[in-house]
């Protein structure tokens, strides 16, 4: 997806890649009858499902539902005479259950859990459906800034009070408290110090869900 955005002190672009993974999960969960379908954002930018494992896959045995990644976005950009030029790449597992899961896997597994009977998405339905969701999020974006969305990519995110360790601050422990809704930095509240909190640059850092651990990118 190709973008052209003129940056505003109320819209700056730094946040678009949030809107652009939010708008993901919700054109999903805003249908009828799927909001509490298990698909979630990790920070900054990727997509997370529940993986419930195949019985007849190779490191099922034994393994609880987890959530695993499905998607992630990348974003690249360029500035001339102050707008900018944004190209999405949005990789999803829309269909394939393996290597970990998909969101039509996440829909039948739901279906069997819940004796429900939600169809399936194919793969176009799933583009227009996130590019009609990402302009609803992108207008009310533009005039009012990232705000007005986040109690929305709060309730979809997998960090609510998670504790983190901080390789790069002598491994100290934190708790995360949110994002920033100017640069989208990673707001974590030093346990050892509460009144510390640091913010952390979502292209500066990598985030191992499985460890907790955030460390500065190489």
């Amino acid at each position: 997806m190709l973008i052209r955005h003129t940056q505003r002190k109320q819209a700056p672009v730094v946040m678009l890649q949030y809107i652009m993974s939010l708008a993901i999960v919700e054109a999903v969960t805003s249908l009828p009858g799927y909001d509490a379908l298990p698909l979630r954002l990790k920070w900054p930018n990727d997509l997370y499902a529940l993986h419930v494992p195949v019985s007849d896959s190779d490191d099922s045995s034994g393994s609880a539902p987890a959530f695993a990644k499905i998607g992630g976005i990348l974003v690249n950009s360029s500035c001339a005479r102050g707008e900018f030029t944004l190209l999405f790449g949005c990789g999803i597992n829309v269909a394939n259950r393996l290597p970990t899961t998909s969101i039509n896997s996440v829909i039948r597994d739901y279906n069997d859990t819940h004796a429900t009977r939600l169809a399936t998405i194919p793969v176009e339905r799933m583009l227009a459906l996130a590019t009609a969701k990402f302009e609803e999020l992108y207008r009310t974006f533009l005039v009012y800034g990232f705000d007005p969305l986040l109690k929305a990519y709060y309730r979809r995110w997998l960090h609510s009070d998670q504790i983190v360790t901080l390789a790069d601050r002598d491994y100290e422990r934190a708790q995360v408290v949110g994002i920033s809704a100017t640069d989208g930095q990673l707001q974590v509240r030093s346990l050892q110090s509460p009144r510390t909190v640091y913010s952390l640059q979502p292209d500066g850092n990598s985030f191992d869900m499985l460890r907790g651990l955030i460390s500065r990118k190489l």
